[in-house]
C-alpha cells in the first residue's frame, strides 16, 4: 500500500472526473461543429439549386 496523505485519493478522483468532464465538453463541442458545418453546405446547395 502506497504511503499517501489521505486527502490525495480524493484529489486523484477529482482530477480523473475533471479530465472526464473535458474531455466531453470538447466532444460536444466537435459535434456541434459538425452539425454547423453540415447545415451550411445544405443551405449552400439550397441556395444554388433555386
Amino acid at each position: 500500500m502506497r504511503d499517501l496523505p489521505p486527502a490525495s485519493g480524493s484529489r486523484e478522483a477529482l482530477d480523473s472526473t475533471d479530465g472526464k468532464v473535458r474531455d466531453r465538453q470538447v466532444q460536444v463541442r466537435a459535434e456541434i461543429l459538425e452539425w454547423i458545418i453540415i447545415v451550411l453546405i445544405a443551405v449552400e446547395i439550397l441556395l444554388f439549386l433555386k
